[in-house]
């Protein structure tokens, strides 16, 4: 077995190879063999995304795919055509022909079964409780909102007069009363009365009465229920005059004297001592005198 001796090869006797040589190829190895794992790496993840892309591409172009199908005539070939641009599959799809007529079915009938009032809000409804051929529709129908007042009515006729108590009375000496009515239901009641009271304390006789005149002072007068006595208070008239007498020996003046104080034999009475004097009237003016009277006289004769 050859042996690496150095660079003079393997039959170079005179070159030996040095340590450090050795230690620095196996490191170039060692690199190079790193670098082939991470090209192998980078290659495998190549390969993923490679594969990745294809299958995104496989997808987009699946969920790109649309149909489309047209009717054709009877007894037209069927067609089918694809759009690679718009990734559309067009079909064309003839219409079959007439099929042979059906026998005649039974014919159906429809009846209303139950109707019932549903509640204040909630939604009408109408179900089957039949067949399909012979047909039961059950209704229920909600109530109705409650409606505005109206307005009021025109006041009914009076109405006869009804059976009825028409009347009582009470009766002071017996203590019943008496309700009487048109119907047969009048009653009478028992004795009312309550039981005699006890005897109440004597009262005042009129030989109890009397009067004390207390001295005067103000007006007042009281009376004693227990003693039966009356007190009077006259009143002090001390400053008030109690008689009158005027003889006119001094002067009297009153400022106002009531014309009903003045009577006419007051006046009259001395009018026969009395005598007035021309000197004693001023403010006549022209009048007649004594003279002049007699002249008239005279002349008219």
């Amino acid at each position: 077995m050859p042996i690496y001796r150095g660079d003079g090869g393997s039959g170079d006797s005179s070159t030996d190879a040095y340590a450090s040589q050795i230690q620095q190829y196996a490191t170039d190895a060692a690199d190079s063999a790193s670098a082939a794992a991470a090209s192998a790496g980078a290659a495998e993840t190549s390969a993923t995304e490679a594969s990745n892309a294809a299958d995104t591409a496989a997808t987009d172009f699946n969920n790109s795919l649309t149909a489309s199908a047209t009717t054709l005539g009877e007894g037209v070939s069927a067609t089918a055509s694809y759009n690679s641009t718009t990734k559309v599959f067009t079909f064309g799809i003839p219409t079959g022909a007439t099929g042979a007529t059906g026998a005649t079915g039974t014919a159906a009938t429809i009846s209303v079964g139950t109707v019932s009032t549903g509640a204040e809000g909630s939604s009408a409804t109408v179900t089957n409780s039949g067949t399909s051929s012979a047909a039961v529709f059950d209704f229920s129908i909600p109530v109705g909102a409650t409606g505005a007042t109206g307005a009021t009515g025109a006041t009914g006729a009076t109405g006869a007069t009804g059976d009825g108590f028409t009347g009582g009375s009470y009766n002071a000496s017996t203590g019943v009363v008496t309700f009487t009515s048109d119907d047969g239901l009048g009653f009478s009641t028992g004795d009312l009365r309550g039981a005699d009271g006890a005897d109440g304390a004597d009262g005042i006789q009129l030989t109890d009465l009397s009067v004390t005149t207390n001295a005067a002072g103000t007006a007042a007068l009281s009376y004693n229920n227990t003693s039966g006595v009356f007190s009077y208070t006259p009143p002090d008239l001390s400053s008030y005059l109690t008689a009158e007498t005027n003889d006119l020996t001094a002067a009297v003046v009153w400022a106002n004297v009531p014309d009903a104080n003045i009577t006419q034999s007051s006046v009259t009475q001395h009018q026969a001592a009395l005598s007035i004097t021309e000197s004693q009237i001023s403010d006549f003016g022209t009048y007649a005198t004594v003279d002049d009277a007699t002249a008239l006289a005279i002349a008219l004769g």
